[in-house]
C-alpha cells in the first residue's frame, strides 16, 4: 500500500514538473497567462473618507500620479415652488463658486464667474421622479424639469446628483 501511494506521489510531481504551462486533468485545461509588460497597477482615489464612504472613489493608474484630468463641481440639488435650487456641495474644484437660480417654470440656472465652456463641460446627473435636461448656453448650465407628460414643471428637484466637469 505504501508503495502505491509512493509510486502515485512521484507520479504526480513528474506530472506537475512537465507541465509547465498547461495542466490537464479530467478534460479541464487551465493555462497560464503570462503578466503583461507594461505596468497595470490602478490606485483608489478619493478626495475624502467621506467621499470614499459614500463611494465616490475612482481607479486612477498609479503612473499617472493620481488626479483627474478635470475640474469637478459634484452635488446634490433639491427645489420647490419659484425658489432656486439649493445645493448640498459634495466636492468643488471649480475655483469659484456656482450659483443656482430659477428662471422659470422648470428652468434653473447655473453660473460661475467667467462662465462655463460649452466645448469642455460635461454634465452628468442622476434621474429622479421626472424627466430632467441639461445645457451649456452662453456660459450659463441649464437644467429642464418635466413631468411625466412632457410639461416643464417645478418640484423635481430632491437631492439631484450633479456632476459638472471642465477640462482644461
Amino acid at each position: 500500500m505504501k508503495q502505491i501511494i509512493l509510486f502515485l506521489s512521484l507520479l504526480f510531481a513528474v506530472q506537475i514538473g512537465t507541465a509547465q504551462d498547461t495542466w490537464n486533468a479530467c478534460n479541464s485545461t487551465v493555462t497560464v497567462i503570462p503578466a503583461p509588460s507594461y505596468d497595470s497597477t490602478f490606485v483608489l482615489e478619493a478626495p475624502s473618507r467621506a467621499a470614499l464612504q459614500k463611494g465616490m472613489a475612482n481607479w486612477v493608474p498609479a503612473s499617472s500620479g493620481g488626479g483627474a484630468s478635470y475640474l469637478v463641481y459634484t452635488a446634490l440639488l433639491t427645489q420647490s415652488g419659484t425658489s432656486a435650487p439649493v445645493a448640498t456641495v459634495l466636492e468643488n474644484t471649480l475655483g469659484g463658486t456656482v450659483v443656482w437660480s430659477y428662471s422659470d417654470v422648470g428652468t434653473y440656472l447655473g453660473n460661475i464667474s467667467g462662465g462655463f465652456d460649452a466645448e469642455k463641460t460635461g454634465i452628468i446627473m442622476a434621474l429622479s421622479a421626472g424627466f430632467e435636461s441639461k445645457q451649456v448656453i452662453g456660459g450659463d448650465i441649464y437644467l429642464y424639469t418635466y413631468d411625466e407628460t412632457y410639461t416643464p414643471s417645478d418640484d423635481y428637484l430632491d437631492h439631484l446628483f450633479i456632476e459638472i466637469r471642465v477640462y482644461p
